[in-house]
């Protein structure tokens, strides 16, 4: 065997010795520990994720979002059933009701080799425990009321301590605001005993002449502090008007007055509404009415008469109450004696539901009071398609008729109620009856968003802002939502948990917006918008929140050793980053945190949390980039941002969206057998480094020989000659 076949063999024996120790050192088992126990109070509803197993699973081979994860056991799910929720997080549902208890876990995290680690965690149920100290609450902070109108805000206070405990009430306004409301409790001082608990009204107060803007009154309660947001507006965002006559009939015992609400606000209310007389007892036929922007609803308020009740003019006062409005208006009429009573106009049922194209039909009834026959006239007044059998009747003395109201729903006319009037008039007496056909609504999707304004939702580069929104369904159909975000801020990251649910027929589902402003985005208030897609509707609605400053940040502390800097992607497909992070510090860095902000509409990365980043730690992360089919082909400037606790670090990523992406071939043959064999030996970046070295070395002393064989046939040809 010649020199450079002994120098070969020596080669592919060594390199066999290095693939063998790289093998060896993939299959290592996963550490898998340190899993925390959880506290879970008895009768509180959870659902929602708790532990994200990859914070607690490491492996020397693979990343720990690239791992199995399982449950194996639980020891008592009937008090408490817990269940691995999108591959990773623990979620746990409502404990089982007045009970306490422990459920033990064991979890179960399996690597590529198929080698795993267990650890097992506790979830305990504890009781509720009581409340101790005293308490001051509002029922609510923010009202919006119209110049010269009052409204009342409840003030609950509790006293949960041992002792008796006296509690002085009082409210405070500025020179300026003065001018404009002033803020009244009922009590100025309170004393309850333990265990005690009492509320009562401040009422706020705007003057006639008051400006429209927002003021603010401090409340003082105890020890407790508290705020009452004022906004005064010019216009009336919710009116109640009568509709019907000035005059009404003493007799008989109940008698119905005419009453529009209107919604006059830019968005939907649900109006609550009241109305006080001592004498006269008023009920509302409805109560509670929602109504969407501009919309209004015709309804009947009832009162009480009897031969006691004065022929005067008497005045109702009306209260509507909304989330966040409240008017009071006064209706007035004058009870009458109605001498006439010839005859009763009776129609039934009082509502009938049609689906669209379908006809039904009311009951119309006359029932004569009178010793004498009479002629009556009938019609009819409403939106939809109404046709009586006959227009004029002749009803006996004491006599009855009866006949069909039709009624039809056309292919156009709107969802919900409709309602119908009927007539019977003659030259004595006058009747009218109203009916209501409610129109089967079809597909009727409604996103409902609470504290949806910019006090309630403030934010900042250390804290996101999470929004919970209830998909409602209230049609007949199950529905299929498409969810997306309509961002317009490069510096404000926004997520849905959901991008496609399904919500039964007249059920609701609960999903979550999460947004989280970068380090460079501005102060103030922002909108974004959600929008829910279904076959039938199209629905938009704003999610507001305020940017205020974040906690001073360390820059740079964290290394970004390894990532892209240009990166492309085809509508519809997604592909996966890496990115290389290194503490270089001597102490460890909590809550570390990789955002990419920037990202337009239809491009979506998640966020990626991997906890602490421990002293002289280096850690690589992928982060999946996903674009949308309908994405729009552009180049957008994207910001890495790493944060962790007290430090932040970015960098500067373009990432492009395009239909033709750039193509890049492997350098030759050679490349792919060294990646191969990297792949198949698992070696790191060290390993691909002595094996290029080796082959490098190889090489030149490969040429040496060679070069020494040349000159010694040249030398032996020559001595020959």
């Amino acid at each position: 065997m010649n020199t450079i076949a002994k120098f070969f063999l020596g080669i592919i024996i060594f390199s066999a010795i290095l693939l063998n120790t790289g093998t060896a050192t993939a299959g290592q088992y996963p550490d898998f520990k340190g899993t925390p126990d959880l506290m879970i109070t008895q009768n509180t509803g959870l659902d929602y994720k708790i532990i994200d197993l990859r914070d607690y699973a490491s492996d020397p081979n693979q990343n720990a979002g690239e791992m199995f994860y399982e449950i194996v056991s639980q020891t008592n799910n009937r008090l408490v059933d817990c269940y691995l929720d999108d591959k990773y997080f623990v979620t746990c549902g409502a404990p089982k009701k007045d009970s306490i208890g422990e459920n033990t876990i064991k979890a179960r995290v399996t690597n590529a080799f198929g080698l795993s680690d267990d650890d097992s965690f506790t979830v305990n149920v504890v009781e509720q425990t009581t409340e101790t100290g005293t308490t001051c609450s509002l029922d609510r902070n923010d009202v919006i009321i119209e110049p010269g109108d009052s409204i009342n805000v409840t003030l609950t206070i509790e006293n949960n301590n041992k002792n008796k405990e006296t509690f002085d009430i009082s409210t405070y306004l500025d020179n300026d605001e003065r001018k404009e409301i002033k803020a009244t409790p009922a009590m100025n001082e309170v004393t309850l005993n333990a265990g005690e608990k009492t509320s009562f009204s401040i009422t706020i107060t705007s003057f006639k002449d008051a400006r429209a803007g927002s003021h603010t009154v401090d409340l003082k309660c105890g020890e407790h502090e508290d705020t009452i947001n004022v906004d005064i507006e010019d216009e009336t965002p919710i009116d109640v008007l009568r509709v019907s006559d000035y005059y009404v009939c003493k007799e008989p015992y109940t008698q119905e007055i005419g009453i529009r609400l209107e919604n006059n606000s830019s968005r939907t209310q649900t109006i609550e509404l009241d109305a006080e007389h001592e004498l006269l007892l008023p009920i509302f036929e409805f109560r509670t009415t929602t109504l969407a922007s501009g919309e209004s609803d015709e309804f009947a308020l009832r009162i009480h008469t009897n031969q006691a009740t004065a022929n005067t003019e008497y005045t109702i006062p009306i209260f509507a109450r909304s989330e966040k409005y409240f008017v009071e208006r006064d209706i007035t009429f004058r009870i009458v004696d109605c001498a006439d009573d010839e005859f009763d106009l009776i129609v039934k049922p009082s509502e009938i539901t049609l689906d669209r194209g379908e006809t039904d039909y009311f009951t119309v009834k006359l029932r004569s009071n009178s010793n004498d026959g009479q002629y009556v006239r009938l019609s009819t007044e409403s939106d939809i398609p109404t046709k009586l059998e006959e227009y004029e009747v002749f009803l006996p003395a004491h006599g009855e008729t009866s006949q069909e109201l039709e009624v039809k729903a056309r292919d156009t006319d709107a969802d919900g109620t409709h309602k119908v009037k009927v007539y019977a008039w003659n030259s004595k007496e006058t009747e009218e009856e109203t009916v209501k056909v409610k129109i089967r609504q079809e597909h009727d999707i409604e996103l409902i968003i609470g504290n949806n304004n910019f006090d309630a939702r403030v934010c900042s580069a250390n804290h996101e802002q999470v929004y919970e929104i209830t998909v409602k369904n209230n049609g007949d159909f199950d529905e299929e939502v498409e969810l997306s975000l309509d961002n317009s801020f490069d510096y404000v990251q926004a997520r849905a948990s959901k991008e496609t649910i399904t919500v039964d027929a007249g059920s609701e589902k609960i999903i979550y917006v999460f947004v989280t402003p970068s380090f460079s985005a501005p102060l103030g208030n922002h909108t974004i918008y959600l929008e829910a897609e279904t076959d039938n509707q199209n629905l938009r609605e704003a999610l507001n929140f305020r940017i205020v400053e974040s906690e001073i940040m360390q820059t740079g502390a964290i290394k970004v050793t390894g990532y892209p800097t240009d990166v492309e992607v085809e509508p519809g497909k997604d592909k996966l980053l890496t990115f290389t992070i290194k503490n270089p510090t001597n102490e460890d860095i909590e809550s570390v945190k990789i955002t990419l902000y920037g990202l337009g509409n239809g491009v979506n990365a998640n966020a990626i949390s991997i906890g602490t980043l421990e002293a002289g730690q280096e850690e690589t992360l992928r982060i999946r980039i996903t674009a949308e089919e309908n994405a729009k082909e552009k180049i957008y400037p994207v910001t890495l941002e790493v944060k962790g606790k007290g430090n932040v670090t970015t960098k500067n990523i373009m990432v492009k969206v395009t239909k033709e992406p750039t193509r890049k071939e492997d350098n030759n043959e050679a490349g792919g057998f060294l990646a191969g064999l990297i792949t198949l030996g698992g070696f790191g970046p060290i390993m691909l480094g002595v094996i290029l070295l080796i082959v490098l070395v190889a090489i030149i002393i490969m040429l040496s020989l060679l070069n020494s064989n040349k000159s010694e046939d040249l030398n032996y040809y020559n001595k020959g000659a």
